[in-house]
């Protein structure tokens, strides 16, 4: 999980050439609904929007 979502992080930095909270979000999501892809469309946008914003949520604690 956690190289699933450094590695999906990584990658949106290098295309994005930003280093914002909106990296977060969408390696948040792409790791949710890749973790639910079992669960079926309604489990993986579940998992896209609750790990999306845990990951956004931890970005700005940590940033502080």
């Amino acid at each position: 999980m956690g190289a699933l979502y450094s590695g999906s992080e990584c990658l949106v930095e290098q295309v994005r050439a930003q280093h914002d909270t909106t990296n977060a979000a969408v390696a948040g999501c792409f790791t949710g609904g890749v973790l639910a892809r079992t669960a079926g469309w309604q489990g993986m946008l579940g998992g896209c929007a609750t790990f999306g914003a845990f990951s956004v949520l931890m970005e700005v604690l940590l940033d502080h």
